[in-house]
């Protein structure tokens, strides 16, 4: 006979011979997806902020005044949204270009390789929105075009090695498993 006639309504595996089994507390369990989310929520805002000292300091310097600086913060904007949405897509990605990016930016105290894609980048850029064909080459942007692929074209160059370097720390030290 049943000593509580509400005891059979109850979760209790002990009171209840038809409830689920348990897991353990529920709060300590995370899924997959609510952590990749957090990993995100993080992960890539601050690679991008690590890596925009440098460059964000050459661009200042070789765009033009007015309007062509707008064209610099809507490339960063472009470059963090194309980011965003390419580790939110891929969490492989996600992993070695946040870990690869946090290893890069420590090079920016020996800018060379901000330098060199940032001038490749004002190269091709110049090339491409000069009005006056003799001029072509590096110097200084003066159209929002001319300065948005030239900062979407760095953020670019920055981006390829700090996937390498992330591909590499990951396969020596095993961070990051998928």
């Amino acid at each position: 006979m049943i000593s509580d006639p509400n005891s059979v309504l109850t979760n209790d595996p002990e009171t209840n011979p038809f409830a689920a089994p348990s897991t353990g507390p529920q709060s300590s369990f995370v899924s997959r997806a609510e952590g990749q989310a957090r990993w995100l929520g993080w992960a890539w805002p601050t690679a991008v902020v690590l890596h925009l000292p440098v460059p964000l300091w050459f661009g200042w310097i070789f765009t033009a005044r007015g309007l062509p600086k707008l064209g610099m913060f809507a490339g960063i904007a472009l470059v963090y949204w194309i980011g965003r949405r390419l580790c939110h897509s891929n969490p492989w990605l996600m992993r070695r270009l946040t870990i690869g990016s946090m290893i890069t930016s420590v090079s920016q105290f020996w800018p060379m390789a901000q330098m060199f894609i940032g001038m490749f980048a004002i190269s091709v850029s110049g090339w491409i929105f000069s009005a006056d064909n003799n001029a072509r080459g590096p110097g200084e942007l003066t159209s929002l075009p001319g300065v948005l692929l030239a900062t979407v074209l760095t953020g670019i160059g920055l981006i390829i090695p700090s996937l390498v370097v992330g591909m590499i720390a990951v396969a020596i030290f095993g961070q990051g498993k998928d």
